[in-house]
């Protein structure tokens, strides 16, 4: 027998086992339908849930059936369909604590504001980056627009400058001390105005 028919067989096994399952669950719940309504009813706090569960119950006995033997059918039944409540609640209330740390997490990463406000920063910005490359050398000047208007890494600058990460760190200290200077000389001419 070859490998592909021995998977095929496999297979066929398989769905007839399947097939077997769902049988047996049908039946159980044919007889018992109104017996298992009644304890999930009796046994759910939010009797939204009650369809989900019923479907979850007969997915159980597919899942798992019944073991021969069982002399009480009933207490059987209560015991599994308890059980699948339980889950069903650990799940819910797992899945809320997950969307509570992920909209806690959102809470602070987003910041709204009025578009207004930013178009006014844009161009507070730009005329800031303007200022910086009319008062500074260009290198400083880029220096200092790479690594603080665009927030790029002293060492990612530095590769896009194509100097060593020593240079372009005294590229941006001159360029810091100069717009230091230019601020503190503009504070003073604006008080003795």
């Amino acid at each position: 027998m070859s490998s592909a028919e021995s998977h095929n067989n496999l297979g066929r096994e398989a769905n007839a086992e399947i097939q077997t399952r769902v049988k047996l669950a049908t039946e159980i719940f044919a007889e018992q339908g109104d017996e298992i309504r009644a304890i999930i009813w009796f046994n759910l706090n939010d009797k939204s849930q009650a369809d989900d569960i019923f479907q979850g119950a007969f997915l159980s006995l597919v899942h798992k059936p019944i073991p021969e033997g069982i002399q009480n059918l009933k207490g059987y039944l209560y015991r599994a369909i308890t059980n699948d409540i339980i889950d069903a609640a650990r799940r819910t209330k797992s899945y809320r604590a997950r969307i509570h740390r992920y909209a806690e997490y959102r809470k602070y990463s987003i910041i709204y504001e009025d578009p207004q406000n930013i178009v006014i920063q844009a161009e507070e910005r730009q005329k800031t980056i303007q200022l910086i490359e009319r008062q500074l050398p260009p290198r400083e000047a880029e220096a200092v627009i790479k690594r603080y208007g665009r927030d790029i890494s002293i060492s990612d600058a530095a590769r896009e400058m194509h100097v060593n990460k020593r240079t372009f760190s005294r590229y941006l200290c001159l360029g810091l001390k100069k717009i230091r200077q230019f601020v503190l000389e503009s504070e003073s001419e604006s008080d003795q105005k």
